[in-house]
């Protein structure tokens, strides 16, 4: 079987990939892909499919996921693995206004800019290292649980108060 799929840079609408139950990495990016039907079980590390016409993606039972990029869809709607060892989630560029990150306790990077997010639960990934949440509806962020931050984007939001004094790792800002 198939370990990895490349097909970027194609007109695919529609992808079926059930029969591949050792797909491990799927790069289908620039496509105009609105469907991917997955294997079950999965053993799918890696999904690369940006700039494609997505509205809806259910990737909740990819429990093995470590990398997702979704950048630049029509996503309004985005349900990541459950549990989940993603450690990155790019999903910037797309029409999310709520992104449930209960069950992403591995998470160190998540890029959500240019959505139209006007609130965010950061509060079970304790390991986030970095966020980008620029050109949002953001009025705050709470980052209760998140002392380890490095780096943070947020810039573009509606932050009337962003108290950032109790992160002592964090060494790039952009406000």
């Amino acid at each position: 079987n198939l370990l990895e799929i490349y097909c970027p840079h194609n007109n695919i609408v529609e992808l079926d990939v059930t029969n591949m139950s050792k797909l491990k990495w799927l790069w289908c990016h620039h496509n105009n892909l609105t469907t991917i039907n997955f294997p079950s079980p999965t053993v799918l590390e890696s999904l690369v499919c940006f700039e494609n016409d997505f509205t809806i993606l259910d990737l909740s039972d990819q429990n093995l996921l470590i990398g997702i990029n979704v950048e630049k869809n029509k996503l309004n709607s985005l349900l990541l693995p459950n549990p989940s060892d993603a450690t990155t989630i790019i999903a910037g560029n797309n029409e999310l206004t709520s992104l449930d990150l209960s069950n992403q306790s591995n998470l160190l990077s998540l890029s959500l800019d240019n959505n139209n997010m006007s609130s965010i639960d950061l509060s079970n990934c304790p390991n986030l290292l970095g966020l980008q949440v620029s050109y949002n509806n953001l009025t705050s962020l709470d980052f209760t649980n998140n002392t380890f931050f490095e780096n943070l984007e947020c810039y573009g939001n509606n932050f009337t108060d962003l108290d950032l004094s109790s992160f002592p790792s964090l060494f790039y800002v952009r406000l």
